[in-house]
C-alpha cells in the first residue's frame, strides 16, 4: 500500500510539472530584462523534480522560468526545441549533449549536472541477466551495462516510459532506469549500474545566454537546491528513499560553475 501511495505522489508531481510543456514551447523569443523568461527543458526523472524546486525558488528570487518537462529529454522533440531556439537551456544525456553541440555552434555544454542517476532493476531470482532494457539513445549506458554485467548478451533500447513494462512483462531480465523509476518499483531487486562515477545529465545552453544576469541567477539557484538533493535525509523524507535502493544509489547533483562578473 505504501509503495502505491508513493507511486501516486510521483505521478501527480510529474503531471503538474508537465502542464507547462507544450504551451511554453510556443512562446516568443527572449525579450528585454523585465520580460525575460528562461525556457528550460528537462527530463521527468530526478532531474525533473529538482528543476521543479529550482523553478519555484527562482520565481521567489525574481527570475521567471518556463519549465518544459519531456517524457524523454533525449527524444527528437527536446532536441528540436533547443536547436530551434525554443529552449534556452536543456538537460541531456552526455551522448545527445555531444551530438547537439557538435551540430550547432550556438550551443555549449556548460557542465555535468547529475552523476550516477541510473540503477539496474532485476527480476526476482535473476543474478546474471542476459537481456537488459535501457532508455533509447543513451549509448553510454550500453557500455556501462557490458562493463559491469558481463552475462548480458542482448540490450533492448526502449522509450523511458516503457522500461518497466519490458521488465515486468518478461521481455527483459533487467532494466536500467532513473532513480525516480526505481522508487516507484520496489518489487524488483536493485544493483548499482557501475562502481565508477558516470555522467547522467549535462547542461546544454545557448552561448549568448551565459553572460546574462538571468543565467547567473539560475546557476546560483540551481546550486542552492542541489545542496538539498545531495542530503540523504532530504531524499528519504521527500521521496521515501530507503532499503536496498538507498544502499546502492550513488546519485549526485553537481554544482554548476558560477558565472563571473
Amino acid at each position: 500500500m505504501e509503495s502505491k501511495v508513493r507511486a501516486g505522489i510521483f505521478i501527480g508531481v510529474i503531471a503538474i510539472l508537465a502542464v507547462v510543456l507544450t504551451v511554453s514551447l510556443l512562446l516568443g523569443n527572449r525579450g528585454g530584462a523585465d520580460s525575460f523568461s528562461l525556457r528550460i527543458g528537462v527530463d521527468e526523472g530526478m532531474i525533473g523534480f529538482l528543476m521543479g524546486d529550482v523553478a519555484i525558488a527562482a520565481e521567489e528570487a525574481g527570475l521567471s522560468i518556463d519549465l518544459n518537462v519531456f517524457v524523454d529529454c533525449c527524444g527528437n522533440a527536446a532536441q528540436w526545441a533547443i536547436n530551434s531556439g525554443r529552449l534556452d537551456i536543456g538537460f541531456f544525456c552526455p551522448d545527445i549533449a555531444g551530438v547537439l553541440t557538435g551540430l550547432n555552434r550556438d550551443l555549449e555544454i556548460y557542465g555535468p549536472a547529475v552523476l550516477n542517476a541510473e540503477v539496474v532493476a532485476l527480476r526476482g531470482g535473476v543474478d546474471a541477466p542476459t537481456i537488459v532494457a535501457i532508455p533509447a539513445q543513451r549509448n553510454f549506458l550500453i557500455d556501462l551495462v557490458h562493463e559491469n554485467f558481463p552475462s548480458v548478451t542482448e540490450i533492448i533500447q526502449s522509450a523511458p516510459n516503457s522500461i518497466l513494462f519490458a521488465l515486468s512483462s518478461g521481455g527483459a531480465e533487467g532494466a536500467v532506469m532513473d532513480l525516480s523509476g526505481a522508487l516507484q518499483s520496489k518489487d524488483f531487486e536493485f544493483r548499482p549500474l557501475s562502481g565508477e562515477e558516470f555522467v547522467s545529465y549535462s547542461l546544454v545552453v545557448h552561448k549568448d545566454l551565459i553572460d546574462t544576469p538571468q543565467f547567473a541567477r539560475f546557476v546560483e539557484t540551481f546550486n542552492l537546491i542541489t545542496d538539498d538533493y545531495n542530503d540523504p535525509e532530504f531524499l528519504e523524507s521527500r521521496f521515501g528513499l530507503s532499503g536496498s535502493i538507498r544502499d546502492i544509489t550513488r546519485i549526485r547533483f553537481e554544482h554548476l560553475s558560477e558565472v563571473e562578473g
